[in-house]
């Protein structure tokens, strides 16, 4: 009975936090920053970014939709919705939500899905209204607009690979974990960089963290010509963290002095 209650009160955090971040989706669409949605649905700051990594957020267009505190709106030149149309409070909040509409539809393809998530109405109205609401020419033409910025992103310049090729070579396990001599400790998932990190395994013994191959990475940036200053050290960034005894799920904390000292050295020398 108890365990029952424990789970059935997790699952209701799980849904709640569920809720709270499509709502936080929709500020940060709305033009909200991190801060302001941290402090309005009491969550840390950190929360709110690995929501908008982990859930894809994106202002299409890099154009900055007008929020309901603001009183100035800013617009592309070319943005299909400009002041001139938004004479009124009303027709401003038609437009931000046909702008969060375009939003959500050019991520997930699902007109009905997107229609409700806006206007919070049943499956029913959404099946009828989404259909309209993609017929009009505006929204046509912001779609179209959010479809080219995506395929511009979509096709990452070499700098971008080179930065991420980088991240990658010179990854730390102490990136991942917090070494000490009473053990090691999972960090934060919200401050780890997840691209560095080839895989995750809870084993019969431990949890088992890999770092992608740094020498990969290395040979890449050598290849392309991106060539750090030489301090004759070697920089092996491929890192692993030895499957170790896990004692406290909540804390992520491990037991694993005996492994520590093995990567960093006997504690105190």
């Amino acid at each position: 009975m108890h365990l029952f209650i424990k789970y059935r009160q997790k699952w209701r955090r799980e849904d709640r936090m569920g809720e709270v971040h499509e709502e936080a989706e929709n500020d940060y669409m709305l033009g909200m920053k991190y801060k302001e949605i941290a402090e309005k649905y009491g969550i840390s700051l950190n929360t709110v970014k690995s929501w908008k990594q982990r859930y894809g957020w994106e202002r299409g267009g890099g154009k900055k939709c007008a929020h309901k505190r603001r009183k100035k709106v800013c617009t592309q030149k070319k943005n299909a919705y400009t002041e001139e149309e938004k004479d009124s409070p009303e027709e401003e909040n038609a437009v931000d939500r046909d702008e969060l509409f375009c939003q959500y539809y050019a991520k997930s393809f699902n007109a009905v899905r997107s229609y409700m998530r806006v206007y919070h109405c049943s499956y029913q109205s959404a099946a009828v209204s989404a259909h309209n609401k993609l017929k009009n020419p505006k929204i046509k033409e912001r779609l179209e607009e959010i479809r080219r910025d995506k395929m511009e992103r979509m096709l990452p310049k070499e700098e971008d690979v080179a930065e991420l090729q980088s991240r990658i070579a010179f990854a730390d396990l102490s990136d991942v974990v917090n070494i000490s001599a009473y053990g090691v400790s999972i960090k934060n998932p919200d401050l780890i960089d997840w691209q560095t990190v080839k895989a995750v395994k809870n084993t019969a013994h431990g949890v088992v963290i890999e770092l992608k191959d740094s020498q990969k990475a290395i040979d890449w940036l050598d290849k392309h010509g991106f060539k750090g200053e030489d301090d004759g050290e070697n920089n092996e960034g491929v890192v692993f963290l030895p499957p170790v005894k896990e004692v406290d799920e909540d804390e992520c904390f491990v037991d694993a002095t005996a492994e520590a000292e093995d990567i960093h050295g006997k504690t105190g020398v």
